[in-house]
């Protein structure tokens, strides 16, 4: 098992080096910045709202991490540019919810499985066993990526579609 907290060095399918580190506190500017540069249908694929609004709020649920029931992971180049992110919150179901974006220019070449896989792992070691994520319908990138990492599709309407996976933590 990785140590989620600490930096660490990974490889992208064509060999490129990557660093996996914990998004921190300190991070809320790069946050803001990546939302406020986003294209509309970026912001829609992710937020599943187009005009979604990145308020103080939001930062600090998306920047105060306990690495238990929250926990964001940043993917970046070996210089420290920000090429992706993944993250999971636990859901009042019990279930954790995945999400992940990654940079137009760095798209399809493993980045996303990379860190959302990185953090599903991270999940499961905290012992979460059942993991969810939703994507819109017309973000066939996004639907792939869930069916490559295992997920079964669960449920489809209003153009979203639900995915879950389960693991058993028992040793």
């Amino acid at each position: 098992m990785a140590d989620i907290r600490k930096r660490r060095l990974a490889e992208l399918p064509d060999g490129t080096a990557v660093w996996l580190r914990p998004l921190r506190p300190e991070d809320r500017t790069m946050i803001q910045q990546a939302h406020d540069g986003a294209d509309p249908t970026d912001l829609e694929n992710r937020f599943f709202n187009a005009s979604f609004s990145m308020t103080e709020e939001r930062l600090d649920y998306l920047t105060v991490l306990d690495f238990v029931e929250r926990l964001a992971i940043v993917c970046e180049t070996a210089d420290g540019y920000p090429i992706g992110l993944a993250r999971y919150g636990l859901r009042d179901d019990g279930n954790v919810e995945i999400a992940v974006v990654v940079q137009p220019e760095w798209r399809s070449r493993g980045v996303a499985s990379l860190v959302l896989q990185d953090v599903v792992d991270a999940a499961v070691d905290n012992g979460h066993t059942t993991v969810v994520g939703e994507c819109l319908a017309t973000n066939l990138g996004a639907c792939a990526l869930m069916a490559r990492l295992g997920f079964t599709q669960t449920a489809a309407s209003d153009g979203v579609v639900a995915f879950s996976k389960t693991f058993d933590t028992e040793c």
